[in-house]
Formats: C-alpha cells, sequence, structure tokens
C-alpha cells in the first residue's frame, strides 16, 4: 500500500465521515484513506507524515473552516490536490475567500463526483512530476516562479475571511499599473467601458478570480511589472486575442459564469511554458522551433523531441503551482492534444482548443502554420462541436477583425 493513493476526507460530521469510509473504499479499495473532524488534525496530521495526494474537505466546520484550511496547506504543502466541498448557494460569492482551492463541488453531491474529482487530481499531480518539467522549474529565477504582483494578490486573497473591497484598494494603490493593464483587457471584452476605471473589487465581479490571477501573472512575466512593455509585446496580444475568444464563445453558448472564468484563464496561460522555457532554454527553444517549420509539425512534438518536455506541459505545471484549479490546469496541460485529457468531454477544453485554432487560422500568420496544426475531427465529433464550429468560426473572425480595425 505505500504506493497506494493518499486521500483525506475532512468534515466535522461523523455520520458524514462514516459514510464516505464506507462508501469510498468499497469503490476505490486501492486507496489509502484517513478521515478527519477538523483542520487542525489535518494540519498535524501532515507535519507528522508529510504524505498526502488529495484532500477532500468541507467548507463549514466551527474553529478553522475548509477555506482557511487549503490557505494553509497550500502556503506549507502546495503540490496537494485541494477539494472543496460547499453548501452555499452562491459558489461565485465566496471564491474571493476561496482562493487556495484546486477543485468545488457543490453539496449536496454524489460518491461518484468526489471520486471523478479526486481521480482528475491524481492523474494531473502525476503528470505534473515530470523530472524534466521539474528540472526546469528549478532553473527559473525566483521573480518567474513567484513574480512580485502575482505573489502580493495571492497574500491578500490568502487573508482570513472573504476579501474586502478595503483589502483590494490597498492592493491596487500599490500596483497601479497591474490593475491598468487587467482594465484593458477587460475593456478589450467590452465588460466595462472604454474610458472606465472601475475598481479591483469590480474587476473581480466582471472577469472573475481565475482571470484576474492570470493577468497578474502575464503582466509581470511578459511586461516586466511594466504596462508599456506589456502592451507592446507581440506574444502576448496574441495570447490576449486567444483569451478574449474563449470568453466570447463561453457566452455565446450560455456558459456559467465560473467556466467562462477557466476557460479565459486557461487560454491566458496555454503559453506561458514558451515564456519560459525561452528563458532557460533559449538554444533548445528556437531549434524546436526550427525543427517545427522544417518539417512542418506541431511544436508540441518538436519540444519533446529536443528537450523532453513540452511548453504545454510546463504552464500546467507552473498553473498548479500557482494555485489554480484542476480544471484549468487539465486545459492547459490538453489544449493542443484535448483528446489525450483524462475528463474527455470538457466544455472548457473544448472552449480553449477551439480559441486556440481560431487565433491561428485568423491570425496574421494563419496561413503559414494551419497546416500543421490540423483539426482534431474525432475530438470534435466527441465533443459534440461540429454543430457549433460554424458559428463559433463567425464569433472568432469578428472578434480578430474588431481588433485590426482598431
Amino acid at each position: 500500500m505505500a504506493d497506494a493513493p493518499s486521500i483525506i476526507f475532512v468534515d466535522d460530521d461523523p455520520n458524514v465521515l462514516s459514510g464516505l469510509r464506507r462508501r469510498v473504499r468499497a469503490k476505490r479499495p486501492n486507496w489509502r484513506l484517513q478521515f478527519c473532524d477538523n483542520g487542525q488534525e489535518v494540519l498535524n496530521l501532515l507535519k507528522s507524515q508529510h504524505s498526502a495526494d488529495v484532500i477532500v474537505s468541507d467548507m463549514r466546520m466551527p474553529i478553522m473552516d475548509g477555506a482557511e484550511l487549503f490557505r494553509q496547506v497550500s502556503q506549507l504543502y502546495p503540490e496537494i490536490g485541494r477539494i472543496l466541498l460547499s453548501g452555499y448557494a452562491d459558489e461565485h460569492a465566496n471564491l474571493l475567500g476561496t482562493s487556495a482551492t484546486h477543485h468545488f463541488l457543490m453539496k449536496p453531491c454524489d460518491d461518484q463526483s468526489i471520486i471523478n474529482a479526486i481521480e482528475r487530481a491524481l492523474i494531473l499531480r502525476s503528470y505534473l512530476r515530470d523530472p524534466y518539467l521539474l528540472g526546469v522549474m528549478s532553473c527559473l529565477p525566483a521573480h518567474y516562479l513567484w513574480p512580485a504582483s502575482f505573489r502580493s494578490l495571492q497574500i491578500t486573497l490568502y487573508q482570513d475571511g472573504p476579501v474586502s473591497e478595503q483589502s483590494l484598494s490597498h492592493y491596487a494603490m500599490d500596483h497601479r499599473d497591474c490593475v491598468t493593464f487587467i482594465q484593458h483587457y477587460a475593456q478589450r471584452e467590452g465588460l466595462i467601458g472604454e474610458h472606465s476605471r472601475p475598481t479591483l473589487h469590480h474587476l473581480f465581479e466582471v472577469l472573475g478570480v481565475e482571470s484576474v490571477k492570470a493577468l497578474t501573472l502575464l503582466f509581470e512575466i511578459y511586461g516586466n511589472a511594466d504596462l508599456e512593455t506589456a502592451e507592446k509585446d507581440t506574444d502576448l496580444t496574441r495570447t490576449l486575442i486567444m483569451a478574449e475568444i474563449a470568453a466570447r464563445l463561453g457566452r455565446h453558448d450560455k456558459n456559467g459564469f465560473e467556466n467562462i472564468d477557466a476557460s479565459r484563464a486557461a487560454a491566458l496561460l496555454a503559453h506561458v511554458g514558451s515564456k519560459l522555457i525561452e528563458m532557460v532554454l533559449p538554444n533548445q527553444s528556437m531549434s524546436a522551433r526550427h525543427i517545427a517549420d522544417k518539417n512542418q509539425c506541431d511544436i508540441i512534438s518538436a519540444e519533446i523531441d529536443v528537450m523532453g518536455i513540452s511548453h504545454a506541459g510546463l504552464s500546467a505545471c507552473m498553473a498548479a503551482l500557482w494555485s489554480f484549479k484542476h480544471e484549468i490546469i487539465e486545459d492547459i496541460a490538453f489544449h493542443h492534444r484535448p483528446e489525450s485529457a483524462p475528463s474527455g468531454r470538457s466544455s472548457t477544453l473544448a472552449v480553449v482548443y477551439a480559441a486556440q485554432h481560431f487565433a491561428r487560422e485568423y491570425g496574421h500568420s494563419g496561413r503559414l502554420v494551419k497546416e500543421k496544426y490540423p483539426l482534431s475531427e474525432r475530438y470534435l465529433a466527441a465533443v459534440g462541436l461540429g454543430e457549433k464550429w460554424t458559428a463559433w468560426s463567425s464569433i472568432a473572425r469578428d472578434t480578430i477583425r474588431l481588433h485590426e480595425i482598431r
């Protein structure tokens, strides 16, 4: 049992724990299950054994709620998967106070939903343990592993209780250019007026927590914390267009706010690995691009051939380090090869995959790269995108034309 996945369940109701112990063990007898009735017991357990793959916690518990438990776990043991069970009617109202959570499940939820969430966390945990990926991460300077603006934002989000407007106002005063960059993106999507200067709190409300976190990271990594540099970077511009297409596709399909936030965030972070690889392995990165162009093959194959890793893998690994949700990590990891994703029929992954395809096809270099990235017709059929593809294509084309006119 030494190599068996280790799962910790946390709930102050002994009847809930007893039921989970009986039912989950019957369905997954190979898992090593542990049960705690409060957050402090979990922290003591981790301190003594330093071993757990996933924690599943109830939100409402006395003394230490699930959000506070995950805030502490994310700081002490960031590699552990964190799944929160919340009985609140409005999940979005609680997200600002639970930024350290990888995955939310609304109560009541069935056992299979919990098991599916745990299995996704285990697959991603295994995927992100690739020694080549970890090797590249170990070479990254600290200001890329934890950019200053992002680190400050995480500290703000991780404070006790829901984040207040006052806390975010203090952050915005200290990071004016970063907030302006986020405002400019919200204007791109038409979520705020062209000359509007909304508060950071309002930007969270219109974009979502994950998107604001992602934009903060891009401002540091692509723009070196300089507004003018960020807005002139062509790679960043393409990333913003891809994210905008993803969000517009989601709204067209009437997806929920959280799904649109997740799709946008995944699109924003999908290629951050390329930027980081260029910094750490510049010669190998250039060689991979040369091979992809020469052989007319996709960049993922060329990167793996040259370096043993791909930008998608590194992007996903970094997103896990930065505590993004599991579905976002999965969408990033498989945005080039969605048919390989463990969830199979993820609606957010389909949106990110489509947004990337359209950004290529209708971008300035679309005709040059389109042949290297043929559509996966089998995947499109499997997720039922065939009927809506024409409408999606039109939305993407109009989005790109809108910015060309500007």
